[in-house]
């Protein structure tokens, strides 16, 4: 049995105990354009994140391995928190307005 367990503890996959990972320096992005949301870029992604008026945690929306991905986010949660109840026809339109926008002003 003990030999079993010896065996299974060699396959483990993953960092080895006590190993260190180094945390690169973050970059973030915000600007009144995308308020009240904000985007952190480091060695691995961009992840888009809101504001917490009340303070506390962040809300996380997702990690994103390129940049015009995370715009395509910021540019839907933009139009979902621009109106409760809309139709697809304005939702599309609010949308298309939004990504035109950021894609205008960061030249992509």
């Amino acid at each position: 049995m003990e030999q079993e367990v010896e065996e299974i503890k060699k396959k483990r996959k993953g960092r080895q105990k006590g190993a260190i990972v180094k945390k690169e320096p973050e970059t973030v992005i915000e600007d009144s354009l995308i308020a009240p949301f904000k985007v952190y870029i480091d060695a691995r992604c961009f992840t888009v994140a809101e504001n917490n008026p009340k303070g506390g945690f962040e809300k996380t929306y997702g990690h994103f391995s390129t940049f015009e991905s995370a715009l395509k986010q910021l540019a839907k949660m933009k139009t979902i928190s621009s109106a409760n109840q809309q139709t697809i026809e304005e939702f599309v339109s609010r949308y298309n307005t939004n990504l035109k926008t950021f894609s205008e002003k960061f030249k992509l």
